[in-house]
C-alpha cells in the first residue's frame, strides 16, 4: 500500500510521454524512484521513464501498478490542483486507486492486474554517435516529421541533417545545425517513420527541455534522451528505423 503525495506535473509528464505509445503503463514505486516503461504494438515506439524526489511526502510500500491511460487522462481532466494524493490500499480494496485533491475531491481508478506485463529490453546496439541537440532544434525536426512519409537522420563530424525521404540533399524540407558537443568518430545514417518521429519529437515540444541527446547507429535504433521536472526525470525514447529497401519500395 502508498499514500503518497505528489505534485500535478509529474502525472502531466507521465501521461504526455506515454498516452500515445501503450493503451497502459506499469509504473513501479518506491520512496526512491519511479519506473515506467512501454513498448508500442508495433514494436517499433519505446518510452522509459526514470524520476527521483518525484514526491512531496510518501508513506506505504513499494507497490508495482499498471493503469490505464486514459482513465488516468479522465482524472486529471477533472480534478484540478497542483497537489494531488495517490492512495492505494490493495488489502482492502483491491485493484483501485483514489485520486484526491487539496479540496478533497476524488476519484477512483480502476487498476489493472500487473503480473502479465512485461517489461521490455532495449535495443542492443553500441551506438558510434552521442550527440548533444539544443531544445531550438526540437521544431524544426518534428515539422520535417509532420510532412515526411520517412525521414532520413544523418551525422558526421560537423554536421546534423534532418531532411525528407528519398530527396534529403535537393528537394524539400531539410535542417542543418553545425555539431558543437558530440562523441563518434564515424558518419551514420537512419531512415524513420515520418508519423513516429513526429510523436517522439511532440514529448519535447510539449516539456520543453533546454537540450537532449541523439544517439545514433547506422541503420539501428535511434535514442532520444532528455531531462525534465527539475532534472529529476528521465525520458529514454527508443525509434527503430525504415528499412531503405521498404522505403523505396513505399515510394514507388
Amino acid at each position: 500500500m502508498f499514500d503518497i503525495r505528489v505534485k500535478r506535473t509529474f502525472l502531466d509528464i507521465v501521461v504526455n510521454a506515454f498516452y500515445q505509445v501503450a493503451d497502459e503503463i506499469v509504473m513501479d514505486i518506491d520512496k526512491d524512484e519511479v519506473r515506467v516503461s512501454a513498448i508500442d504494438a508495433s514494436h517499433i515506439r519505446l518510452v522509459r521513464l526514470r524520476a527521483i524526489q518525484y514526491y512531496v511526502d510518501y508513506v506505504g510500500d513499494s507497490e508495482r501498478i499498471c493503469i490505464r491511460m486514459e482513465d488516468l487522462g479522465e482524472v486529471l481532466d477533472t480534478i484540478k490542483s497542483e497537489e494531488l494524493r495517490l492512495v492505494y490500499n490493495p488489502g482492502e480494496r483491491g485493484l483501485v486507486m483514489d485520486i484526491i485533491s487539496d479540496c478533497g475531491m476524488s476519484a477512483e481508478v480502476n487498476l489493472e492486474d500487473p503480473s502479465e506485463m512485461i517489461e521490455p529490453n532495449d535495443p542492443p546496439v553500441k551506438y558510434d554517435w552521442v550527440i548533444t541537440l539544443p531544445g531550438v532544434s526540437v521544431i524544426p525536426i518534428y515539422n520535417i516529421a509532420h510532412f515526411a512519409d520517412i525521414v532520413v537522420l544523418r551525422l558526421t563530424e560537423s554536421e546534423f541533417v534532418a531532411g525528407t525521404y528519398p530527396d534529403e540533399d535537393d528537394h524539400g524540407p531539410i535542417f542543418k545545425l553545425t555539431i558543437e558537443k558530440y562523441f563518434g568518430d564515424k558518419s551514420a545514417r537512419v531512415l524513420l517513420s515520418g508519423s513516429f518521429l513526429e510523436e517522439v519529437m511532440g514529448i519535447l515540444r510539449d516539456l520543453k527541455p533546454t537540450s537532449f541527446t541523439l544517439m545514433m547507429k547506422d541503420n539501428k535504433p535511434i535514442k532520444i534522451s532528455f531531462n525534465t521536472f527539475n532534472d529529476n526525470i528521465v525520458i529514454d525514447q527508443f525509434l527503430a528505423p525504415r528499412i531503405e529497401n521498404d522505403a523505396v519500395d513505399s515510394k514507388r
